[in-house]
């Protein structure tokens, strides 16, 4: 980045001034805590390579075992390759590391379905329902749950409310099949489909495959990939044709050349009890060649924390700044 401009430059901590002319020459190089291997498996998901994506993410999740990302992604690779007991595992793991990814409740919960372990797929899907977060596909997943285990009159319940929400659910032959079967009184153990263990040994289920289900069914749009610490270096040039200490009212009267170094790291902790905590450290530091006395260096350490609330977001911050020019302190 080259960067020229007359009247005054402003430091990143907003100590250091210097006038009619600024040169700044700053390459900047930044990193992410994410292995290549979580990118690569997101893509290869996305793409419908869900066996390659099974290699990255498993990769990933070896060098980074506390990425709640690459869980998540891998409950969604299991789940589509029909692996749903690794998928329950992933996406429980994924929810432990994380408690704020409430999108993994409904592929949980449709996962302990296709288990069969229909009590635990309600209460996943009871969450999803709750955070708003599984649309018609929670309720039409519930309901099959309740009339699987005879709970009638709830399953209707969930079954109307999912073809409310989407009009193509009730044009589906297992949505007719299960609300005539209901209305008939047949439960699950009469003529209704039931989950059965093929040769090959996976499960044959009217929704089971996951490319003939609608729209709705399918995976969540991508999101970014989350970094839990990002590191960024900077390191350039700048000439002075005055250099000057706005903080203590001194101008040399004298032009110099600095070297100029800055870092700025952060790191966001897993969510607890909704609330997102960051830490962050930022370092500045020009060093002149021949006026030492207005090498200017300052460290900055802060922590926020931050809460979405509805309407309402709620934050605290708190920073401490400790600076030094020409070797002695200068603020603190």
């Amino acid at each position: 980045m080259l960067v020229s401009s007359c009247g005054n430059w402003l430091s990143i901590s907003a100590l250091r001034f210097c006038s009619v002319l600024t040169l700044l020459l700053i390459p900047t190089f930044s990193f992410s805590a994410e292995p290549a291997e979580l990118e690569k498996g997101i893509s290869a998901y996305r793409s419908g390579e869900h066996s390659a994506a099974l290699r990255y993410l498993e990769t990933a999740i070896d060098k980074y075992p506390a990425s709640a990302a690459a869980y998540y992604y891998l409950g969604l690779t299991t789940f589509a390759l029909e692996d749903y007991e690794k998928s329950v595992a992933a996406l429980k793991t994924s929810l432990k590391l994380d408690k704020g990814r409430t999108d993994a409740h409904l592929y949980l919960g449709m996962a302990y379905y296709h288990i069969e372990l229909y009590e635990f797929s309600v209460q996943a899907l009871d969450q999803a329902i709750k955070d708003d977060t599984g649309g018609a596909t929670a309720w039409f997943f519930r309901g099959l749950c309740h009339w699987r285990m005879g709970e009638f009159q709830q399953a209707r319940s969930d079954l109307k409310r999912a073809g409310e929400l989407d009009a193509a659910i009730r044009m589906r032959p297992e949505y007719q099949q299960v609300m005539r079967d209901i209305e008939e009184g047949h439960s699950q153990t009469s003529s209704a489909p039931k989950p059965a263990r093929t040769a090959s040994g996976s499960r044959t289920d009217p929704v089971r495959n996951r490319e003939s289900l609608p729209r709705v069914f399918r995976p969540a749009p991508y999101q970014p990939i989350e970094r839990p610490w990002s590191l960024e270096l900077a390191a350039g040039l700048l000439f002075d044709d005055n250099v000057t200490s706005a903080e203590q009212d001194v101008t040399s009267d004298q032009s110099d050349m600095a070297v100029v170094l800055e870092l700025s790291s952060r790191y966001t902790f897993p969510r607890w009890e909704d609330v997102e905590f960051t830490a962050g450290y930022d370092f500045y530091q020009s060093l002149y060649t021949d006026l030492d006395d207005f090498n200017l260096q300052s460290h900055v350490l802060s922590i926020d924390a931050f809460r979405a609330a509805g309407l309402l977001d709620a934050g605290l911050g708190y920073s401490f700044l400790a600076s030094r020019i020409g070797g002695d302190s200068l603020l603190n």
